[in-house]
């Protein structure tokens, strides 16, 4: 438990009690920019479960994706930009459920590039 609650300290995440309440903040910090104001908490664990889910969110990267199908014409390509993912598997996923080609019938898909995004 304390050594998640130094990973915390080092993402800029600082709990502590005041009055029978457990306060959460978030810091900004040069390599986890993000701010989160004060948020009260009735247990230390609601307060230490919060920011781990915060944690978890930061994890996930950005994706583009290229897919290339064919629906009769030839080949055809469609890029799907911005797509926010834990991992490239889960990428091809949204990336397929945003081009809207798994509601295509005709298309056959015969290419996914998954790319990491800045």
């Amino acid at each position: 438990m304390e050594n998640i609650y130094k990973s915390l300290l080092n993402l800029g995440f600082i709990i502590y009690e005041d009055k029978n309440e457990f306060f959460l903040q978030k810091v900004s910090l040069p390599h986890s920019p993000k701010v989160i104001s004060q948020v009260s908490f009735a247990t230390y664990d609601e307060a230490l479960n919060f920011a781990k889910s915060v944690v978890d969110i930061e994890k996930k990267t950005n994706y583009k994706a290229l897919i290339r199908y064919r629906q009769g014409l030839g080949v055809e390509y469609v890029t799907v930009p911005s797509i926010v993912a834990k991992d490239e598997k889960e990428a091809e996923i949204i990336a397929l459920e945003k081009s809207g080609l798994l509601k295509n019938s005709k298309a056959k898909i015969i290419e996914i590039k998954i790319r990491f995004q800045n």
